[in-house]
């Protein structure tokens, strides 16, 4: 008679599977709410990055409590409910440091004065950072009732700083007219006592005065944009004793600009800056040579039948070089083009 054995392995295959399958199962529950979190704290953070760049514009003319009033707003429309903003924290406005890649907050209550007023350094971003809470399903079987996904942004505009510099008008007077309006070329008297008024027109010495800089002042639409608005290039400004030649088709235009600038209600473009020149020759036949520079100021002007203006100037300085003319004013401080940064 024999005896069989009972196999000690028998039903192992059994646990094993059972324990698989729970494992298995565990894994799916966390990768399913996993998941669900991950794409919350995704949808989170998207609704931020728009809050954060809506926010951070308002500071270009606004105060920080406009740019918290629209980052507020903008997140609330995106979907981001009113517990996920309630802390004080939730969102900040304040200043980045884009070579430390650091945010510094402003303390509350939020500042209401406007940029140029603002707590030193000026305001230039806004933090948004929030925490949603996501109800686990599966994972709740294994204790972690809830996923706290949190996301975080912060858009910034970098500080810029503009110089104000005094653009050279494509327009010369003759050095001859200012001697025969001083004298001689001794200014330093007069500068002491203050501006010395002349007068010039189209009939005066400097008639001509237009001035080929760039080589492109022949087209009216480009002698009116530089007149307006000066050439600001040193590099594209002649320097002393170069030869320059006179513009052609004086025309109309001149008339019509002076009496733009004179009528502008930004009284500061009625200071100007003209070449001093040697005389203009007959015509367009040669060239006239650079003396130098002269800042004016318009105080009058007197437009006539047809083409004829004459304008009354005070002569506020001579400069032999550009390098020497002093800015119109000090340099102005603004905002680059808005960026997210976190």
């Amino acid at each position: 008679m024999s005896v069989r054995l009972r196999n000690p392995e028998s039903g192992s295959a059994i646990v094993l599977f059972v324990l698989c399958i729970s494992v298995l199962a565990m894994i799916t529950a966390l990768v399913v709410d996993a998941g669900r979190g991950f794409m919350q704290q995704r949808n989170v953070h998207f609704s931020l990055d728009a809050a954060a760049l809506a926010g951070v514009v308002k500071l270009d003319g606004g105060t920080e409590t406009d740019a918290y009033n629209e980052a507020y707003m903008i997140a609330r429309e995106n979907g981001v409910s009113a517990v996920e903003l309630q802390n004080s924290n939730n969102i900040q406005i304040g200043t980045w440091d884009e070579s430390a890649k650091t945010f510094q907050a402003y303390p509350s209550p939020i500042p209401s004065a406007s940029p140029a007023t603002s707590p030193t350094p000026m305001a230039n971003a806004v933090q948004l950072l929030t925490t949603r809470n996501v109800d686990g399903y599966f994972t709740a079987f294994f204790g972690i009732k809830e996923l706290l996904p949190s996301a975080r942004s912060v858009a910034y505009m970098p500080i810029t700083t503009v110089n104000n510099p005094l653009c050279l008008k494509p327009f010369a007077i003759e050095s001859s007219s200012l001697i025969s309006e001083f004298g001689d070329l001794n200014f330093i008297d007069w500068l002491n006592s203050g501006p010395y008024p002349i007068t010039i027109g189209n009939n005066s010495p400097a008639n001509w005065g237009k001035i080929d800089l760039g080589g492109n002042m022949s087209s009216g639409n480009n002698f009116r944009d530089a007149m307006l608005n000066g050439i600001c290039d040193p590099s594209s400004i002649p320097a002393p004793n170069t030869l320059i030649s006179p513009g052609t088709g004086f025309g109309g235009p001149i008339k019509s600009i002076f009496d733009s600038i004179y009528n502008d209600p930004d009284t500061t473009k009625r200071r100007m800056l003209f070449m001093r020149v040697s005389d203009f020759p007959n015509g367009n036949s040669g060239d006239i040579s650079n003396h130098g520079f002269v800042e004016v100021e318009m105080t009058g002007l007197t437009l006539s039948n047809g083409q004829n203006w004459t304008m009354d100037l005070n002569v506020i300085n001579i400069y032999d070089d550009y390098s020497l003319v002093p800015p119109l004013g000090p340099p102005t401080t603004g905002y680059g083009p808005r960026q997210l940064v976190y």
